[in-house]
């Protein structure tokens, strides 16, 4: 490395990748990514995850501002990327589902939070609109969502790794930070690569370090409150040419979204109004459910298909490490979550497919995206959970416009 940097990026996930390659389009000094990871794609939740591009239904601007604004915008935005960079993606839409009379409500508040998010084109929809699309569905009414999609996101990160190092940024793997020592003007950052340990001068850090962002804030700030709770999601797959009675088209099919309750877990089989108390008074929170996704892939040919390979999931659960990746869900529970409104699907179906683990922020239903308030020159990026992925490009934006004032 070389010493006296200018820009630190620490954790070099599809957010810090982002936001390299937004600074590195207009800035002229170093800018340098440290990944702790042997390699950009490894494990992690940029490359463990359902891979769907979110559009923006499920972020109440009451509680998530920052999820609904970036959400919608990153939408956009990805899809642009894609089609410009050649990632594999398709924008395959999305219905999310009610199946009992019960869950009307907690679907019109959804169709509330999508227009008030201006999220194009979304509407309610009934049985019969459904059946074309998706025959094999059941639900009493939909909300019927265009503008999701799904995208391969190894490829995704792949291409942003690319675009930065064309663009002059530096990224160093195998680069774990174990100190940071705050100057005058600026931070002396330690870090360790094998047995090796160095130390440079940096003007400003960005702390993109997702599991370990809470560890990286309180090297800077002893007195930093915020607090990565790691949360793991596991899915199973089927192979929807199987059987006629599991055939899908390929969209994104969702359940209504309901409560869960946050310390002993479990579904809140409440009517929306109570739910909504609970929920504005942060002693509830929303799950959007296990969930049918497909998969996308570029056939011999480089065309972007959809595999024969449908995903269910996430199965989430709090109590497990930050490398925990080993299945805990019995596929049982994957049925049992979707038969409702995938009745055919059994265990014979399914085989086991990937455990991601989210970064969440205790406490915190937001991203948390700031400087910290003892050093402006430290900017955190905390609890970048879903929708994080999609994002991604809006908040690589944003935090170059923060960068921006810092120089100015």
């Amino acid at each position: 490395m070389k010493p006296n940097q200018n820009i630190t990026i620490v954790g070099a996930g599809v957010v810090g990748l982002s936001i390299a390659y937004e600074l590195s389009k207009v800035f002229d000094g170093e800018i340098n990514l440290l990944e702790k990871n042997e390699k950009i794609s490894d494990d992690n939740q940029s490359t463990r995850n359902s891979g769907v591009i979110h559009a923006g239904i499920y972020y109440d601007q009451r509680i998530m501002p920052k999820k609904a604004a970036f959400c919608v915008t990153g939408n956009r935005l990805l899809y642009e990327f894609c089609a410009t960079y050649k990632v594999a993606h398709k924008r395959v839409g999305k219905f999310v589902v009610a199946t009992s009379p019960d869950e009307i409500d907690y679907l019109a508040d959804t169709l509330r939070i999508a227009r008030e998010n201006n999220v194009p084109d979304v509407r309610m929809v009934d049985t019969g609109f459904v059946k074309k699309y998706e025959p094999n569905i059941n639900c009493i009414a939909a909300l019927y969502c265009p503008s999701s999609g799904v995208i391969d996101p190894v490829g995704y990160l792949k291409k942003l790794h690319g675009l930065v190092k064309q663009n002059h940024a530096a990224i160093y793997t195998k680069s774990h930070v174990i100190d940071i020592l705050p100057q005058k003007q600026g931070f002396k950052v330690t870090v360790q690569s094998g047995d090796h340990l160095e130390t440079f001068d940096t003007d400003i850090i960005i702390n993109c370090a997702g599991l370990n962002s809470d560890i990286i804030a309180t090297l800077v700030n002893p007195e930093n409150p915020y607090e990565i709770i790691p949360m793991k999601g596991e899915a199973v797959k089927f192979l929807r040419t199987q059987n006629p009675d599991l055939f899908t088209s390929g969209m994104n099919i969702y359940p209504t979204p309901h409560g869960v309750y946050p310390e002993k877990g479990g579904k809140a089989n409440l009517l929306f109004a109570e739910f909504e108390k609970l929920y504005l008074k942060g002693l509830i929170k929303k799950t959007l459910g296990v969930h049918l996704t497909p998969l996308v892939q570029k056939d011999q040919t480089a065309q972007v298909t959809l595999s024969d390979e449908i995903s269910i999931g996430p199965a989430m659960s709090a109590d497990c490490g930050k490398q925990s990746y080993a299945h805990t869900f019995d596929k049982n529970y994957y049925v049992q979550r979707v038969r409702s409104f995938f009745p055919h699907i059994s265990e014979a179906h399914l085989d086991f497919y990937q455990t991601g683990i989210l970064a969440m922020a205790k406490g915190q239903p937001d991203f948390v995206i700031e400087k910290d308030p003892n050093h402006e020159n430290f900017i955190n990026l905390i609890g970048i959970d879903s929708p994080g992925l999609t994002s991604s490009l809006a908040i690589g934006k944003y935090v170059c416009e923060i960068v921006k004032t810092i120089y100015q």
